[in-house]
């Protein structure tokens, strides 16, 4: 049986097309809608970059597999 968010999911993208990226998380129990350019290293780049830092001078983490790159 195909989980309720993977179907919502295949459904957005046929409507919205490539525009966005979706990411399922908590165990299929969350759609997270985003537009193409949104992204956690996006944001940490331009945090770094206003704050005059370095990724060297910078400690990430994440709590779910899509937090690992």
């Amino acid at each position: 049986m195909v989980p309720a968010t993977d179907t919502l999911a295949e459904e957005i993208s046929e409507l919205v097309g490539n525009q966005i990226q979706l990411l399922i998380t908590d165990r299929n129990q969350l759609i997270q809608i985003m537009e193409k350019s949104v992204s956690k290293e996006a944001a940490l780049k331009r945090i770094l970059n206003t704050l005059s830092m370095t990724s060297s001078q910078c400690i990430v983490f994440g709590d779910g597999t899509q937090s690992q790159s």
